[in-house]
């Protein structure tokens, strides 16, 4: 006997269930319950748990595992995707162009590849037979379509699937939709039933329904909004029932708001939380809803209140071994046969876990100074020379492909070495599951042989790891899928994600039938999908007391939900804009605070911190381009982090070449021009190849080369200057000497003397034209070169001759620098400037000249970057 009842739109669901239950006298071990969720299942326990007698509490999948018998051992999951391309490849040439619309398709190459067309295919097949729809019923209706061909050679490809599952020993859950054995031992623990529906019933469900109903007394609690559709009416003529009409409630009131960003998203569903609770509503009693449960992340990673109790919990891939296999995965996916690349080494050197093992022994700092040196690459050997690393990430290295099973072996080998560092036993509990899972999936990806890039394994186990959850303790408030909340009831809901790209979601089952052929044969279509994803949603609004709604406004993917956009024209609600300029609590990585700030206070001590340091011409120039830079860098000791060198600096160029002028000319020899030229060129060319950049870019050995070649006219010019008796007296000789009170500091690139001059020279490998117009203290065009003179003063007691630089970009010979005329001009600004710079009551403020902030390294932290 079946017996019908149905759910009033403003009731809870759980709790309507439980007085019928009570009600109906449906307790007792004789009588079972199932409902939709795991969820359901522990809130319909929790109010029956005063019941002296209380009946056995089912979710859905437990039931129909327990409820039927299977032939064979199930396919894993991990495994369909395997052995439907060993299906395909049984198919005919011209029958796999035909399916695939491609001849020889890429992704057919190994099963990994596979797996999207795979899971595709499967979700397609058990749809069908889930429906009771036969290859001879899906041949009429395709019959004299574009479709008839298809739809044949997938259930060719079916067959071959199922022949080659028989082969091993093993069946598909399909089989039971096609040929359900009922457990009748178990079933015979029952004698009553009692199931709750929220969604649309399956033909193969109807079925099970209705042989349930022969067996013992069976109580079908349906909740949907609305009227009912053509599957309800399908369920009532299947199980002989009549479902009960139920009036419709209205949606509460709603709320619309927009936000440009996910962080600002965000900020608004934590402003509605405490906007509900300040209004009198329970924590508790408030839930978020998240139409794609990727969203989730922001509220496991960014909680500084402790709001958030998010139901599926962390997913394992978030534990720290795991995400360092994944960096790991994308350098080894990065790499040469020079090594990884010095980014990929360095996001490994700083993963949390990584950091406890390298920070202690110096590898990160070395790594540091080989980017510096110019290095773009590091060998694994470079990582994994400590034993301590090498514990616990050498053996990624070990190998560059592997089987599946292998690499599972790998991961385990490696968690179980960072077992040893791991600081809480609820990490140590983390590990242990992971390693549990990965055990269970080594022996399941045995049966698979392909072999692939250890890059590609690692990202396959990682997604087959996505489904494992830790519990997450949180606060109060409820997060969760739209699809979990089914069935639940609370008085304020938020919905982020309101996008037409997210709700209503899209499915796959809609790829090979068009929706004329699903209508033909009475399936789903996208249209009775989108509406059932709606009817969720309206439940879960019609039984709260408030709603707010929210959706991005910016982005590739920035239009309202269909279901928003409804709203606001039924009930011409307004949207309430974004009032942010920027994200509030979470702004940009490496911003630390200072977007919203244009001045920093004085700073007393300055005075001190200077003469520490020592003053220098760049410290000088970054203090008249930019206090707020001048503040931050040297003052707050704010420093960037180094950039790997993908292309040589100029200022490289310089350092080779006054170098291997030292070098040459150390013996004192007059070399011809050619001479000069041919050591000159073979000694920069070689000390460009040190940089990796170098041999990684035909570009750089252009620039090289050309710089090379160019010098032709410098090694002439240098011939002509040692003829007429100059010589270098000095290479690259550090100064520091007072001035004005304070220690300066330089690097003088060569100091040429002849019998009654010497002058100070600098390379520039950039275009420098003679600097004679005078000196401007109100915009002056050089500091370093006059600072220069200035050190060598304090040296020897008297000024150099002349200052040059050494244009090497266009005329390649000596261009004043700077007229010595002027020289007690700037003596006088640069006493104004140390005076102004060193003041303890001064503030720090940003430049108004934004055209300086393009190439700033700072620009990003104070937000200048936004421009």
């Amino acid at each position: 006997m079946i017996y019908a009842d149905r759910i009033p739109q403003d009731a809870s669901p759980i709790g309507h269930t439980a007085n019928y239950i009570k009600r109906n006298s449906l307790t007792g071990r004789d009588c079972m319950c199932i409902l939709p969720t795991g969820r359901n299942t522990r809130s319909l326990a929790n109010r029956l748990s005063s019941s002296k007698d209380s009946p056995d509490i089912y979710n859905i999948s437990d039931f129909y595992r327990y409820l039927f018998k299977i032939p064979a051992p199930l396919v894993p999951s991990e495994l369909r995707s395997y052995y439907l391309r060993k299906a395909a490849q049984r198919l005919k040439a011209d029958e796999q162009t035909a399916l695939f619309k491609k001849e020889e398709p890429s992704f057919m190459d190994d099963f990994i590849s596979f797996t999207g067309t795979g899971t595709t295919f499967h979700r397609f097949f058990r749809e069908l037979s889930a429906e009771h729809i036969t290859p001879e019923d899906l041949r009429k209706a395709s019959l004299y379509t574009d479709y008839e061909r298809e739809t044949e050679l997938l259930h060719v490809l079916l067959g071959h699937y199922r022949d080659i599952l028989g082969e091993n020993g093993l069946c598909d859950d399909m089989d039971i939709h096609e040929n359900p054995v009922v457990d009748e031992r178990w079933l015979s623990r029952y004698k009553k039933a009692v199931i709750l529906i929220s969604g649309y019933l399956t033909r193969h469900e109807n079925r099970t329904l209705a042989e349930l109903g022969n067996q013992l007394e069976l109580h079908i609690i349906f909740n949907f909004s609305g009227s009912k559709t053509w599957n309800h009416k399908e369920t009532e003529q299947a199980l002989a029932i009549e479902i009960p009409e139920r009036d419709q409630v209205p949606l509460p009131p709603v709320t619309l708001s927009s936000a440009p960003t996910a962080a600002e998203e965000y900020e608004r569903v934590i402003a509605a939380v405490y906007s509900y609770m300040e209004s009198g509503t329970e924590p508790e009693k408030i839930a978020v809803l998240l139409p794609d449960e990727s969203m989730k992340e922001m509220y496991l990673q960014h909680d500084p209140y402790n709001l958030f109790n998010v139901s599926a919990g962390m997913d394992a891939i978030s534990f720290e071994p795991l995400q360092i296999a994944e960096t790991i995965a994308e350098a080894l996916e990065k790499s040469t046969e020079r090594g990884l690349p010095i980014e990929s080494a360095m996001k490994i050197i700083r993963q949390p876990a990584c950091s406890k093992l390298f920070g202690s022994i110096g590898i990160e700092q070395r790594v540091l100074k080989r980017m510096e040196n110019g290095a773009l690459f590091v060998s694994a050997k470079d990582l994994t020379a400590v034993p301590a690393v090498n514990d616990t990430i050498g053996i990624y290295f070990a190998e560059d492909e592997a089987e599946l099973s292998m690499a599972a072996y790998m991961m385990i080998t490696s968690i179980k070495a960072f077992k040893k560092i791991l600081d809480s036993d609820r990490e140590i509990q983390h590990a242990n599951t992971v390693i549990t899972e990965l055990q269970r999936l080594r022996i399941i990806y045995s049966a698979a042989n392909d072999t692939f890039p250890l890059y590609v394994c690692i990202r396959q186990i990682l997604t087959s790891l996505s489904g494992v959850r830790f519990h997450h303790p949180g606060g109060p408030v409820t997060v969760m899928g739209l699809l979990e909340s089914r069935n639940m009831k609370f008085d304020a809901v938020i919905v982020p994600g309101m996008n037409a790209d997210t709700f209503p979601p899209v499915s796959e089952k809609d790829l090979y039938l068009n929706t004329e052929l699903r209508q033909n044969l009475k399936l789903p279509t996208f249209m009775d999908r989108e509406h059932l994803a709606i009817n969720y949603l309206d439940q879960i609004l019609q039984r709260s007391k408030s709603a707010q709604l929210i959706y991005r406004e910016q982005g590739d993917a920035h239009f309202p939900s269909p279901y928003i956009e409804k709203l606001r024209t039924s009930r011409k609600l307004e949207t309430i804009q974004s009032p942010y300029g920027g994200a509030l609590l979470f702004g940009k990585k490496g911003r630390r605070g200072y977007e919203d700030i244009d001045t920093l206070p004085p700073v007393k001590d300055i005075k001190e911190r200077l003469k520490r340091k020592k003053i220098s011409a760049t410290m000088l120039q970054d203090y008249l381009d930019c206090t707020f830079r001048f503040c931050l860098k040297y003052l707050y000791g704010l420093r960037t982090p180094p950039e790997p060198l993908h292309k040589i600096p100029a200022y490289e160029y310089g350092n080779a070449l006054h170098t291997l002028l030292e070098h040459i000319f150390k013996d004192d020899i007059d070399y011809s021009p050619e001479e000069l030229h041919k050591l000159i060129k073979e000694g920069f060319l070689k000390s460009m190849a040190r940089f990796d950049a170098y041999s990684a870019s035909p570009v750089e050995q252009f620039k090289s080369e050309m710089t090379a070649e160019g010098l032709v006219s410098f090694a002439r010019n240098e011939a002509e200057r040692r003829r007429e008796g100059w010589r270098t007296i000095e290479f690259e000789e550090k100064y520091e000497e007072e001035l004005f009170g304070f220690p300066f500091k330089g690097i003088i690139d060569r100091i040429d003397q002849s019998a009654d001059h010497t002058i100070i020279v600098d390379y520039k490998f950039s275009k420098k034209d003679e600097n004679s117009k005078g000196f401007d203290p109100e915009n002056p065009k050089e500091i370093q070169m006059p600072l220069y003179a200035l050190l060598y003063e304090k040296r020897h007691g008297k000024l150099p001759d002349g200052v040059f630089w050494y244009e090497l970009k266009n005329k390649y010979n000596l261009v004043k620098a700077f007229d010595m005329a002027d020289i007690e001009l700037f003596k006088g600004f640069i006493e104004t400037v140390i005076g102004r710079m060193t003041d303890a009551q001064q503030e720090f403020t940003k430049t108004e000249k934004t055209s300086r902030c393009q190439y700033c390294d700072y620009a990003d932290i104070c937000a200048r970057s936004r421009n």
